[in-house]
């Protein structure tokens, strides 16, 4: 035999003798068996970042920059409301027609007018119904009476103390010996709510029994300062 031969059987003896000899060691020490091959045959891996901590997982406390914001659609805390005014009690006397009134006297049937129009005991207080009917046209009469002095609803009982007669309302036509139009002021007291200054326009025409109205309004009124009114 020759040695060439020889030296190859060798190695293939010696290769098997420790193909076996590794395989039998694998089966006694597993995890060392591991170890060796994940050591010998495995790629390097990257380092693990480390995970900081945010802004929200701090545990310190946030800071009051003392700034503060208004939401206008947030529930607001109700502001204190101003109190309602006061006023004395005052005696209210209900004017009655006056007996002696002069017909001729265009000036002084508007007054007539207006203070029995406005001086009433409640809100449904229709004696200025009769008490008007010989001063108005027929067409004024049916229309105030279904006229309620709505601004005084609540300041009832109330009674004109005095009627003062302005310029004339040229819209409606100037003064004539048979045509009257003019703006009017009547200052209404009431029991409990003070006095009123309230704002007219009325107009009459000359007929056979004397001056007659025949258009009368309320423009506006307000709440004036008097003696009554506690301050």
């Amino acid at each position: 035999m020759k040695k060439t031969t020889l030296f190859i059987i060798l190695a293939a003896i010696f290769a098997l003798v420790a193909g076996l000899g590794f395989g039998a060691y694998s089966l006694l020490n597993p995890k060392d068996a591991e170890v060796t091959a994940e050591t010998n045959n495995s790629a390097p891996r990257p380092a693990q970042q480390q995970v900081q901590p945010t802004a929200a997982s701090s545990s310190q406390a946030p800071t009051d920059n003392g700034i503060k914001i208004a939401y206008p659609d947030a529930p607001q805390a109700p502001g204190t409301p101003e109190p309602a005014p006061t006023y004395s009690a005052q005696t209210i006397t209900q004017p009655a027609p006056n007996p002696q009134l002069d017909r001729q006297d265009a000036q002084a049937v508007v007054k007539e007018a207006i203070t029995l129009f406005s001086s009433r005991t409640s809100l449904t207080d229709d004696t200025y119904k009769k008490q008007l009917e010989p001063l108005t046209t027929e067409e004024l009469h049916s229309e105030l009476s279904a006229m309620p002095m709505s601004i005084f609803a609540d300041k009832y009982p109330a009674a004109v103390k005095d009627v003062s007669i302005n310029e004339n309302i040229k819209e409606w036509g100037i003064d004539t010996p048979v045509r009257y139009s003019h703006y009017a002021t009547a200052q209404i007291v009431t029991q409990n709510s003070g006095t009123l200054e309230v704002q007219y326009r009325i107009a009459a025409i000359k007929m056979e029994q004397g001056w007659t109205i025949t258009d009368l309004a309320v423009d506006s009124y307000k709440i004036i300062p008097d003696s009554g009114e506690k301050k």
